[in-house]
């Protein structure tokens, strides 16, 4: 599409299909995901998903805590004792506060939390702009859409967690493209969002400590972080009982008892997962690693300040094993890791395509193994609520006007 001739017609229909078939505007928007009209209607589709997604997870837990800041001053809201029970990060107090002044209802909170979300998506995926607006092969489009699917839409109702880690990546990857410390400095307002993010700050500390030495020293490291799983090394007893770190944990880490609770229901939960949902990030990684060795082999690696983030990938690899036991940490933060290791890749394909070309159509059908399986695990699993016909065939029009009380 050109942008300087279409872009009003493209706005109308765009316009026109939102209240008509706001699915087709989403599909439409993801064929023309350069065009920032299309990013636009994408977060637009974002808060009419949102609004019609039930309510479940987190998203339903702090909908119930949000109902108490409606009709309250920010001092009533801050002195509330339950406010701070479901984290003390800013970011859901203040959220939670603005809707609040505007309206009561479950479904705008629902699109309004869906929508921030895939706001800080776009503003982590807008970082990449750089390399997706050059001209994609097969090759480079099947990676970008792994990207896109590691972290599954579904985790906007989560709240916290995953918005954080996009703005995270966001500022990571603006750092990256540019050189500017200070990008490198704004992704710690992460944690901000929710706490765990520290992680990625630590992960920041790790991976500078690891250019002091030399390359082997990390994958010692990696090496050792898979002895922690196979002698099942608990890192969160290590640190409470031989670091000063206590003072970070919540209290069902620090309570003995709670913890065993905990220990013994996640080790249950492992025997009787849904294994093939379970298998989307090791499959992935594996995967990864293959791509890694083939471009290695034809000299397709970006060595540049790109880089950084196969080593980067290292890191989070390795401390994330070291916390395989935490169930939550660990498949959260091995998710992210996947993230970092399909950024790379993509990168790469862009970069030194040439050098890819020849056997392109055959790693492209490699990576195609991830890329499908990402994203068919959360389309069936999410079966029941996907398959709503108001999300399918439903519309502004149909469904009469929003409910805003007291605007």
């Amino acid at each position: 599409m050109n942008r300087k001739t279409n872009i009003p017609s493209y706005l109308l229909i765009q316009i026109i299909l939102m209240f008509v078939s706001p699915i087709c505007s989403f599909l439409l928007s993801i064929r023309f995901f350069r065009n920032p009209i299309s990013q636009v209607f994408f977060v637009i589709f974002a808060f009419y998903f949102g609004y019609f997604f039930p309510l479940d997870w987190d998203l339903n837990n702090h909908y119930v805590d949000f109902l108490d800041y409606y009709g309250h001053s920010l001092s009533e809201v801050l002195a509330l004792g339950n406010t701070y029970y479901l984290g003390n990060e800013p970011y859901h107090i203040i959220l939670k506060y603005l809707i609040s002044r505007f309206t009561d209802s479950s479904h705008i909170f629902g699109g309004v939390a869906c929508a921030v979300y895939s706001i800080s998506f776009l503003f982590f995926f807008r970082q990449l702009s750089v390399f997706y607006k050059k001209r994609l092969h097969i090759l480079n489009y099947v990676l970008l859409a792994a990207v896109t699917l590691v972290i599954e839409f579904r985790w906007f109702q989560g709240v916290r967690f995953c918005t954080g880690t996009f703005v995270f990546f966001g500022f990571y990857m603006k750092y990256l493209n540019t050189n500017k410390l200070k990008y490198l400095a704004l992704s710690s307002v992460c944690v901000l969002f929710h706490y765990a993010l520290f992680f990625f700050v630590f992960a920041i500390g790790v991976n500078w400590l690891f250019t002091k030495v030399s390359m082997s020293w990390r994958y010692l490291f990696l090496i050792a972080s898979f002895m922690s799983i196979i002698f099942e090394f608990d890192i969160v007893d290590f640190l409470i009982n031989y670091t000063p770190m206590t003072f970070w944990f919540k209290v069902s880490l620090l309570d003995s008892s709670i913890r065993a609770h905990d220990m013994a229901t996640i080790a249950t939960y492992r025997e009787v997962q849904n294994v093939y949902y379970a298998a989307r990030s090791p499959l992935a990684i594996m995967v990864g690693v293959t791509l890694l060795y083939i471009f290695h082999k034809n000299n397709a690696l970006s060595l540049g300040k790109h880089y950084e983030l196969y080593l980067m990938f290292l890191t989070l690899f390795s401390i994330s094993n070291f916390d395989y036991l935490n169930f939550t940490a660990y498949t959260r933060f091995l998710k992210n890791t996947v993230l970092v290791l399909y950024i790379f890749l993509f990168i790469c394909s862009v970069e030194n395509y040439e050098k890819l070309r020849r056997n392109a159509f055959v790693i492209a059908l490699l990576a195609l193994i991830p890329a499908i399986y990402l994203g068919l695990t959360v389309l069936v699993e999410q079966r029941a609520e996907l398959y709503n016909l108001n999300l399918i065939f439903g519309n502004f029009f149909r469904q009469g006007p929003l409910k805003i009380i007291n605007f």
